[in-house]
């Protein structure tokens, strides 16, 4: 995300060159407040003086960050292994000593080969590689993991606050980082194990910039040695979550802009057709309250000033939009789609750059108000942050046991079906079917076309022992597949998860003997629906063997054994029928 280091690198135009070094802007730039820039009659310090108190600076804010983060962050170190948690870190065998190191590299980040349907294809090897790490030395001792999500949030705010100061007065900086650091939509991101894959992308995707901006400090020549380090965090952040795929896209991107002097021609396009759009082609958007359109034209006001104004701060508002926009990019499914939803652990890296414009526009505030109105700013803003801060130690505790986490998400959203089967799910576990039953039916009726919430509803009448109730709800699930038309292949493509319908059912009914047939006939269904089911044929196999067919049971165990080469189960079947 280096799309802004060419207008950065031209904001420094009039910062001595002993403070560009280090990336202070506290001279000579009008984005600083005028009592902190050197005057005339004071010499800019020497090179070593400068390196000094920056460092000081930058050491102390470092401490000051970090302390606030263990301080809103301390009580998530009590929490569990949570919603995909689980999948990732409990069920995930290339966690364990024993799977090669290997399979890191050629199963998806939940250890499914990345080769199969199934698979989520989210490809983030190095981030399970820390997952392992973990594992080795603590196990599945929860503590451990969000450790290390903590400390690497702290990384990340400390490289957000170094990055700022290329662009900002340390202390915006600061304000910049401690208002990522603390704002409570990282929870997820931070508190939730699997969040770690933002985290750690976000911690090679900074310092790709850092180091790209000490590269690029010297336009006459070029710097192999940053260059190929920038490449390789480049990498780094992209093989811990797909989602920084941009970034060598956006350096290579702002390179040849600035090479091929296209900047000057793009700006003045965009002003002007920013212009004519804005007040005679806006477009209505359906569902919009009226002034919609009256506000759009502000929105382009305010891109159209950064492009077009030349100043420092300008050239900062780039960079934070760049931040801002940039990485949310892959996450849209706007040119391909990625195997996850926009979630609030998909703004972790995103949000920085809205961090800083907040921070920016509070500096500017400072500076254009009196003493009276500066000491209200400053009690909003410390207010502010304090509320962040109580909000997020607040949501931490959402995250100790996944009934708290979903009953906490119903209070936000009461219309999602999903919500409702997942707190029926967590009630399963504690084998709690009643209440368990009331979720479910309760999914179903929210959405009645929702597969699963049936089948989660059917199944718990079994372990009720209702097993009337049971068959209806499997039933039910059932008849909202697409039919099955005889001589036609089926196009639809189902989920394994849904075909347990049918898989449920004819379990159920081929407990009694008189209804053998019936239940072959269910596993025949789901096979025709997806040929590649194996369980169906395993079942199907058992069923034919009660009915004497031992030919077509063992024909059933030969398929299943072309899908499935790593079951021992089907070997022997086939080997004893």
């Amino acid at each position: 995300m280096v799309l802004s280091w060419s207008f950065v690198a031209r904001s420094r135009v009039c910062v001595p060159s002993e403070l560009r070094q280090y990336g202070s802007l506290k001279a000579c730039t009008k984005s600083v407040s005028p009592s902190l820039c050197h005057s005339s009659n004071n010499p800019a310090p020497t090179n070593m003086a400068a390196s000094m108190a920056f460092n000081l600076d930058f050491s102390r804010y470092s401490v000051i960050l970090v302390v606030i983060i263990f301080v809103c962050y301390i009580n998530s170190l009590q929490c569990g292994f949570v919603f995909d948690d689980l999948s990732a870190i409990i069920d995930n065998q290339d966690l364990r000593p024993h799977v090669p190191l290997s399979n890191l590299f050629w199963n998806d980040f939940w250890g499914t080969p990345m080769n199969k349907e199934d698979s989520h294809k989210s490809y983030r090897p190095l981030c399970v590689l820390t997952f392992r790490l973990n594992y080795a030395l603590t196990a599945l001792n929860p503590m451990s993991y969000h450790l290390v999500n903590i400390v690497l949030h702290a990384v990340v705010s400390v490289l957000l606050m170094r990055v700022c100061c290329l662009f900002l007065h340390h202390f915006t900086a600061l304000l910049a980082a401690v208002l990522f650091a603390l704002h409570p939509i990282h929870t997820e991101a931070v508190t939730g194990v699997v969040g770690r894959a933002e985290s750690l992308s976000a911690c090679f995707f900074l310092a790709a910039l850092l180091v790209y901006a000490k590269a690029s400090k010297h336009p006459s020549r070029t710097n192999w040695w940053f260059l190929l380090l920038t490449l390789l965090f480049v990498v780094a952040a992209m093989l811990s979550k797909e989602q920084d795929n941009a970034t060598g896209y956006s350096q290579g991107l702002c390179q040849y802009l600035q090479r091929q002097n296209l900047f000057p021609s793009l700006v003045e396009n965009f002003s002007f057709a920013r212009n004519f759009l804005s007040w005679f082609h806006v477009v209505p958007i359906a569902g919009q309250d009226k002034d919609y359109g009256c506000r759009t034209p502000g929105v382009h006001k305010f891109v159209a000033f950064a492009l077009t104004k030349q100043g420092p701060r300008a050239r900062a508002i780039i960079m934070s939009l760049t931040l801002l926009v940039l990485p949310f990019v892959p996450a849209s499914n706007l040119f391909f789609p990625v195997g996850f939803v926009v979630a609030e652990r998909v703004l972790y890296t995103p949000s920085m750059g809205f961090c800083i414009l907040v921070a920016l526009g509070f500096e500017l505030l400072i500076q254009h108000t009196n003493k009276t109105l500066k000491m209200v700013l400053w009690g909003l803003m410390v207010f502010l942050l304090t509320v962040h801060g109580l909000k997020t130690i607040i949501r931490n505790f959402d995250w100790q046991s996944e009934y708290i986490l979903f009953k906490s998400a119903v209070k936000v959203n009461q219309r999602n079906a999903k919500l409702f089967n997942n707190i029926g799910h967590a009630l399963e576990k504690t084998s709690n079917w009643s209440e368990a039953l009331e979720y479910f039916t309760f999914a179903a009726k929210v959405q009645p076309d929702d597969i699963g919430a049936h089948i989660n509803v059917g199944r718990t009448y079994q372990h009720l022992n209702m097993s009337k109730e049971a068959e209806k709800a499997f039933q039910t699930a059932i008849d909202l597949f697409p039919p099955v038309i005889q001589g036609k292949s089926y196009t639809a493509r189902v989920a394994p998860s849904h075909l347990n319908a049918f898989l449920n059912l004819a379990s159920l009914i081929s407990k009694n003997e008189s209804r053998l047939k019936e239940a072959e006939k269910l596993y025949k269904s789901a096979i025709t629906m997806r040929a590649d089911y194996v369980k169906a044929y395993m079942s199907r196999g058992e069923v034919l063997v009660r009915l004497g067919r031992l030919e077509e049971a063992k024909e059933q165990y030969r398929i299943a054994l072309h899908y499935e080469q790593s079951d021992a189960d089907i070997y022997y079947n086939v080997i004893t029928h």
